[in-house]
Protein backbone atom coordinates (compact mmCIF):
# COMPACT_ATOMS: atom_id res chain seq x y z
CA UNK A 1 0.00 0.00 0.00
CA UNK A 2 1.36 3.32 -0.94
CA UNK A 3 2.14 6.27 1.34
CA UNK A 4 -0.96 8.95 2.77
CA UNK A 5 -0.43 11.57 0.63
CA UNK A 6 -2.15 15.26 1.72
CA UNK A 7 -1.42 19.17 2.62
CA UNK A 8 1.32 18.97 5.67
CA UNK A 9 -0.07 21.85 7.11
CA UNK A 10 2.67 24.93 7.00
CA UNK A 11 4.88 25.17 3.99
CA UNK A 12 7.73 23.54 4.45
CA UNK A 13 11.34 25.70 4.05
CA UNK A 14 11.81 26.82 0.31
CA UNK A 15 16.20 26.05 0.50
CA UNK A 16 15.17 22.52 1.99
CA UNK A 17 12.61 21.90 -1.29
CA UNK A 18 15.31 22.89 -3.75
CA UNK A 19 18.15 20.62 -1.76
CA UNK A 20 15.69 17.34 -1.67
CA UNK A 21 14.48 18.08 -5.79
CA UNK A 22 17.84 18.83 -7.26
CA UNK A 23 19.56 15.77 -5.09
CA UNK A 24 16.18 13.57 -6.79
CA UNK A 25 16.83 14.94 -10.53
CA UNK A 26 20.63 14.44 -9.75
CA UNK A 27 20.01 10.65 -9.01
CA UNK A 28 17.70 10.69 -12.19
CA UNK A 29 20.61 11.03 -14.70
CA UNK A 30 20.51 15.06 -14.57
CA UNK A 31 24.31 15.68 -13.11
CA UNK A 32 25.56 19.08 -13.61
CA UNK A 33 22.50 20.42 -14.75
CA UNK A 34 19.76 19.13 -11.78
CA UNK A 35 20.65 22.24 -9.91
CA UNK A 36 19.72 24.51 -12.65
CA UNK A 37 16.51 21.88 -13.59
CA UNK A 38 15.58 22.43 -9.56
CA UNK A 39 15.80 25.93 -9.51
CA UNK A 40 13.35 26.55 -12.78
CA UNK A 41 11.12 24.12 -11.41
CA UNK A 42 10.40 26.49 -7.84
CA UNK A 43 10.10 29.98 -10.02
CA UNK A 44 7.59 28.23 -12.24
CA UNK A 45 5.74 28.04 -9.20
CA UNK A 46 3.07 30.90 -8.25
CA UNK A 47 0.45 31.41 -6.28
CA UNK A 48 -2.28 29.57 -8.62
CA UNK A 49 0.21 27.04 -9.91
CA UNK A 50 1.76 24.22 -7.02
CA UNK A 51 4.85 21.79 -7.81
CA UNK A 52 3.45 18.42 -7.10
CA UNK A 53 6.16 16.11 -8.17
CA UNK A 54 8.10 14.74 -10.68
CA UNK A 55 8.00 11.48 -12.54
CA UNK A 56 10.23 8.54 -11.35
CA UNK A 57 12.45 8.81 -14.80
CA UNK A 58 13.05 12.90 -14.20
CA UNK A 59 11.68 14.14 -17.43
CA UNK A 60 8.30 15.41 -16.28
CA UNK A 61 6.77 17.70 -13.12
CA UNK A 62 3.43 17.73 -12.40
CA UNK A 63 2.01 21.15 -11.41
CA UNK A 64 -1.51 21.53 -10.38
CA UNK A 65 -3.14 24.93 -11.09
CA UNK A 66 -5.84 26.06 -8.31
CA UNK A 67 -7.89 27.96 -10.68
CA UNK A 68 -8.77 25.40 -13.33
CA UNK A 69 -8.00 22.55 -11.00
CA UNK A 70 -5.55 20.66 -13.15
CA UNK A 71 -3.12 18.64 -12.59
CA UNK A 72 -0.76 18.74 -15.63
CA UNK A 73 2.32 16.86 -16.51
CA UNK A 74 5.27 19.23 -17.78
CA UNK A 75 8.50 18.42 -19.70
CA UNK A 76 11.78 18.67 -18.13
CA UNK A 77 15.24 19.57 -19.29
CA UNK A 78 18.52 21.06 -18.71
CA UNK A 79 16.71 24.56 -19.04
CA UNK A 80 13.51 23.75 -16.80
CA UNK A 81 10.24 23.84 -17.19
CA UNK A 82 8.88 23.07 -20.96
CA UNK A 83 5.72 22.07 -22.54
CA UNK A 84 2.48 20.47 -21.25
CA UNK A 85 2.77 17.23 -22.49
CA UNK A 86 -0.10 15.85 -20.53
CA UNK A 87 -3.24 16.76 -18.98
CA UNK A 88 -3.51 13.86 -15.67
CA UNK A 89 -6.14 15.02 -13.75
CA UNK A 90 -9.48 17.74 -14.58
CA UNK A 91 -11.71 18.96 -11.30
CA UNK A 92 -9.21 17.77 -8.88
CA UNK A 93 -9.99 19.84 -5.76
CA UNK A 94 -7.01 18.83 -3.90
CA UNK A 95 -3.85 16.64 -5.87
CA UNK A 96 -3.45 14.50 -2.56
CA UNK A 97 -6.17 12.73 -3.81
CA UNK A 98 -4.39 11.76 -6.82
CA UNK A 99 -1.07 10.83 -4.94
CA UNK A 100 -2.59 8.48 -2.77
CA UNK A 101 -3.67 6.36 -6.32
CA UNK A 102 -0.19 7.10 -8.07
CA UNK A 103 2.26 8.99 -6.18
CA UNK A 104 3.99 5.73 -5.71
CA UNK A 105 5.35 6.42 -8.94
CA UNK A 106 6.96 9.25 -8.51
CA UNK A 107 10.32 10.02 -7.99
CA UNK A 108 10.23 12.90 -5.78
CA UNK A 109 6.86 14.57 -4.00
CA UNK A 110 6.93 17.85 -2.59
CA UNK A 111 6.83 18.25 0.91
CA UNK A 112 3.60 19.76 1.13
CA UNK A 113 1.64 16.57 -0.23
CA UNK A 114 3.38 14.21 2.56
CA UNK A 115 2.66 13.50 5.77
CA UNK A 116 5.57 12.54 8.07
CA UNK A 117 7.84 10.71 5.39
CA UNK A 118 11.76 11.01 5.01
CA UNK A 119 13.04 12.80 1.61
Amino acid sequence: MGAAHGRSGSEPDRFEVYQGLARTLASRSRGDHADGMARGLLVHESELRELVGVTADGDRALFYGSTNRTLLAVGVDAHGVGSVERTLARDLDDPAAWLDVYGDDLAWVHPRYRYGEGE
